[in-house]
């Protein structure tokens, strides 16, 4: 939330109480003694007037800008939370309600190593320690666990705010990344079969991929369609595919290109 800017002098003078006033002080002699102190307690009431109303609308400006922030907070398509030291949900938004299958209320106020895959919990509570110990920031990718039991593969961007006189307090950015990873793990998995492919096959398998069929490929490559059928045989049994099909569906999951596999 973006700081709001105080007036620059926040408290009224003692000239603007007069001038509101619209009275000068009276003479100081001894037969206006009682005159100027009523003067005095006129301008003094003014100026705490004046100061209340100053105060006013700072607490109103305030007010609607803390309003505004818990909007863009609520509403943000990211999931936040915040922790307090003891690794306790103390805030969290409506999507990261959403990604974790819970209530706000069940969020708040419970621990968040609950909702960490227990495989991944003594990772998480080493990675919480140092950045309670160290400040700054720091990315941690962990297995979450939903309510309804299913898992996603999370990743946490934490940061520590630590402001002097305030109980520090850690916000967390969750993300769900399980695409990700599951097209990172079918890209490594495809390159590791493309890679016992020979050139030739690799050229025969993207114009085959293609829906170009061997004759085609026969000419564009300079060789018979015989050896054409001979390194498709071949690289079936090299890739552990029944059909390009198959293959289509492995490289639709990898989210790579066939240009990109004559390259490899």
């Amino acid at each position: 939330m973006s700081s709001q800017r105080l007036p620059a002098q926040l408290f009224t003078t003692k000239l603007d109480a007069e001038v509101r006033l619209e009275q000068p002080p009276p003479g100081n002699t001894s037969e206006h003694s009682v005159k100027l102190l009523l003067h005095e307690i006129q301008v003094h009431q003014i100026e705490l007037q004046m100061q209340n109303e100053q105060l006013r609308r700072i607490q109103i400006a305030l007010e609607e800008s803390h309003d505004r922030y818990l909007s863009l907070y609520e509403s943000a398509p990211v999931a936040y939370l915040t922790l307090d030291v003891s690794g306790q949900i103390t805030e969290a938004n409506r999507s990261a309600a959403t990604l974790l299958d819970e209530s706000h209320l069940e969020l708040r106020h419970s621990r968040f190593i609950r909702l960490v895959a227990a495989e991944d919990q003594a990772r998480w509570s080493q990675n919480f320690g140092q950045i309670l110990k160290h400040g700054g920031q720091q990315e941690c990718p962990l297995d979450m666990r939903r309510k309804n039991g299913s898992f996603f593969n999370g990743n946490l961007h934490c940061s520590l705010a630590n402001k002097r006189g305030v109980v520090p307090e850690l916000h967390v950015v969750l993300t769900d990344i399980t695409t990700l990873k599951n097209t990172e793990r079918a890209r490594q998995t495809l390159a590791a079969r493309l890679s016992r492919l020979t050139r030739r096959e690799r050229d025969v398998l993207a114009l085959a991929i293609a829906g170009i069929p061997n004759k085609t490929i026969s000419v564009r490559l300079g060789i018979n369609q015989r050896t054409v059928e001979n390194h498709r045989a071949h690289l079936h049994k090299k890739m552990g595919i029944g059909s390009l099909l198959e293959l289509a569906q492995q490289i639709a999951a990898a989210n790579v290109t066939l240009e990109s596999i004559a390259e490899v």
